[in-house]
């Protein structure tokens, strides 16, 4: 199958999966938490599974134009992944998903921002990103937009 139509079909297959999520969250008989104020028990599944829909409609958009620029290869498949392409992105795949398991445990003990922030910075320091006073400043910045996300924007109580 050529790339642009994969792509095509997959961005129209995660649209209709958050068009789906939307109308059966919508669906949902409202809590107690949404007498509370802002953050009812749609809200943040409502915005994830719009996320998915623009994300996906900017995929969608970009193919396109990928594809009417010419920028793409006219229906031939890339070339096969090296053995070592292969080794590294399974070593990325794996160490995300440690990664992502450490930090969902070490939220029950660790309080949400320095956990959020060590997080951050393991991942950018895992990916390559350097150099490492950069990298601290964007872990600590980014863990305090969204501690002041969740704190003030959302009223969500975090330790």
């Amino acid at each position: 199958m050529p790339r642009i139509t994969g792509d095509l079909l997959l961005g129209g297959a995660f649209i209709i999966v958050g068009a789906g999520a939307i109308g059966i969250i919508s669906q949902v008989e409202k809590t107690a938490l949404a007498s509370r104020g802002i953050l009812e028990s749609q809200t943040l599944p409502i915005i994830y599974a719009s996320l998915l829909i623009g994300l996906s409609a900017l995929m969608i958009a970009s193919t396109l134009m990928r594809s009417f620029l010419g920028r793409d290869s006219q229906g031939t498949e890339d070339a096969p992944a090296q053995p070592a392409d292969r080794l590294r992105a399974g070593v990325l795949i794996v160490g995300t998903v440690l990664l992502v398991g450490a930090y969902t445990v070490a939220l029950a003990w660790v309080p949400f921002f320095v956990a959020t922030a060590a997080f951050l910075i393991l991942c950018m320091l895992f990916y390559g990103r350097r150099p490492w006073w950069r990298v601290s400043l964007l872990g600590v910045g980014g863990a305090a937009a969204l501690h002041w996300l969740f704190i003030e924007i959302i009223h969500l109580p975090l330790r």
